[in-house]
């Protein structure tokens, strides 16, 4: 499972209580150590996978706070590979945040080894 979540970092350990059968990698661009927040920040991103898949699952920081990757062992020595990216596109104001988004995406594409997207 990938989501949007809209929790802070100091809050990430929540994912860890929605079931006990289940594993969890997520990230988040709101800090609240930074003092007061305004407006609306933009959420995170999670995944969530069931534990008996643990041997087959790493987790792949993007270094990006709009994405997060996931690779898979399939049982045939093939590799998926999940990428979740926030990717909201509001107006025309966001062509520069947008842009720069798809470039990462196709930079993480071009320069993966993956069997499988």
């Amino acid at each position: 499972i990938n989501a949007e979540h809209m929790l802070p970092c100091q809050e990430l350990g929540f994912l860890d209580t929605i079931d006990g059968d289940y594993l969890k990698f997520g990230i988040s661009p709101v800090n609240y150590s930074h003092g007061l927040l305004t407006g609306r920040p933009y959420g995170g991103l999670g995944f969530l996978w069931h534990k008996k898949l643990a041997k087959a699952v790493e987790c792949v920081p993007c270094g990006d706070d709009r994405m997060l990757g996931l690779t898979v062992k399939l049982e045939n020595k093939q590799s998926l590979f999940i990428l979740n990216v926030y990717l909201p596109y509001e107006s025309p104001e966001n062509d520069e945040l947008f842009s720069s988004c798809l470039g990462n995406i196709k930079s993480i594409y071009e320069s993966c080894s993956f069997t499988h997207l």
